[in-house]
């Protein structure tokens, strides 16, 4: 979380080219590392947005950059993934937007139930009613392939409902339409 990587830089330009993904939305951040996709939310008018990582020194760090960089729009919160507590606060006020990169790598693929948890979670409309219709979230996921991890990541997403479709890469700065990232829009 200390650094920047580049499915970072890759979704923060595609959102700076689509900023109405994001502008007057709640907007939540999983994965935040150092913060950078929150701050671009925050400055292309995102209504609310939330940092969200399970590493307290990465929360420090987003939260200070945050602050760094006149982002009052946004809020910075430890954010482990399958905590319904931790859930439930960031999903106060409803979620129109996720965005994330490089969280399906497979060092994390233990971590896949509880990310798939929290997504699912974060785009229902009540704890209660987790079976209930789905919410219009949009989710917008930025990684590179690395191995089979991904693919199986969303496969469960897809048992559980979620449809998924790539962004072309036509829409992606010339600089990355040639690279392994893939941007992925995941709704339910």
């Amino acid at each position: 979380g200390a650094c920047v990587y580049e499915a970072s830089f890759v979704l923060a330009d595609y959102l700076c080219r689509n900023p109405d993904t994001v502008a007057g939305k709640r907007v939540v951040e999983l994965g935040s590392g150092v913060g950078l996709l929150s701050i671009i939310c925050s400055k292309l008018g995102a209504a609310h947005v939330f940092a969200t990582d399970g590493d307290e020194t990465s929360v420090q760090l987003s939260r200070r950059n945050l602050h760094n960089n006149g982002c009052e729009n946004s809020e910075t919160v430890r954010l482990l993934w399958g905590n319904d507590s931790q859930c439930e606060y960031v999903r106060q006020g409803g979620v129109d937007v996720i965005i994330a990169s490089d969280i399906v790598a497979c060092p994390y693929v233990k971590a896949f139930d509880n990310l798939i948890k929290t997504i699912h979670f974060l785009c229902s409309q009540t704890i209660e009613e987790e079976n209930t219709d789905p919410t219009d979230t949009a989710f917008l996921l930025c990684y590179k392939p690395r191995g089979q991890c991904e693919e199986a990541f969303f496969n469960r997403l897809e048992k559980m409902g979620f449809s998924m479709q790539s962004i072309p890469m036509d829409k992606l700065h010339p600089d990355y339409v040639n690279s392994d990232l893939r941007i992925i829009s995941i709704q339910r």
